[in-house]
């Protein structure tokens, strides 16, 4: 198993919006390692508000953790993007630029590279394919949902148009968390002090916490 993030190329630190971390490229194809459940969206008994932010290791001021993705600056991204309406000045883009998008370096996104990524998706959506995503179950306020690891905007592009049939979920298992990248960013984060991480916290904790019934079944042999 190739890992996500070469360790070499690992650093992790905190910053005034929360904590960063540098690495190579992140291998995001390596999620397929622990999946555990095919499923059609349409066939999962849940809605898109069940699809939630994951950890960004953001301060509680700034994060997005534990948002459904109608609520996301992706999904906001998203519908500006299909009514032609992102500016430099949308929210999207100046939280990319201030580190408050996620646990990356502050970056700029260009438009004409997000408008082109856009039209492709929206493209392959039309032509009937389906988008894939990665994500692991959670109890989250007594229910189930479901925390996107991999594909959040594609699964906005899928709740923006409000085509479900188009969305595939691949459900992993919370052994992700052992890999060496998850492990050292997670347990960074885990040793914060609570009051400026608790969001991020929690959903670290719960997605520690949760069995899946396959991994149960597949643990037992």
């Amino acid at each position: 198993m190739r890992g996500f993030v070469p360790q070499k190329d690992l650093l992790v630190f905190e910053s005034e919006v929360g904590i960063k971390y540098r690495y190579g490229r992140f291998n995001s194809h390596q999620f397929s390692e622990y999946v555990l459940q095919d499923l059609p969206f349409s066939q999962a008994n849940i809605t898109f508000a069940d699809l939630v932010m994951p950890p960004d290791l953001l301060r509680n001021q700034h994060t997005h953790c534990s948002k459904p993705i109608l609520q996301s600056p992706h999904y906001q991204l998203i519908k500006e993007l299909a009514q032609e309406t992102l500016t430099p000045n949308s929210v999207y883009i100046t939280l990319a630029a201030s580190g408050t998008l996620d646990a990356r370096l502050p970056q700029s996104a260009k438009l004409s590279y997000l408008y082109n990524t856009f039209q492709t998706r929206q493209t392959e959506l039309w032509q009937g394919k389906t988008l894939v995503i990665y994500v692991t179950p959670v109890i989250l306020h007594e229910k189930l949902v479901y925390v996107i690891a991999d594909g959040k905007h594609r699964a906005a592009l899928c709740a923006y148009y409000k085509r479900p049939e188009s969305l595939f979920l691949r459900v992993i298992s919370n052994e992700f968390v052992k890999d060496p990248f998850f492990n050292e960013v997670y347990s960074y984060t885990l040793k914060m002090t609570p009051t400026e991480y608790s969001i991020n916290q929690e959903m670290i904790k719960m997605i520690k916490a949760y069995q899946h019934e396959y991994q149960v079944t597949r643990n037992r042999r």
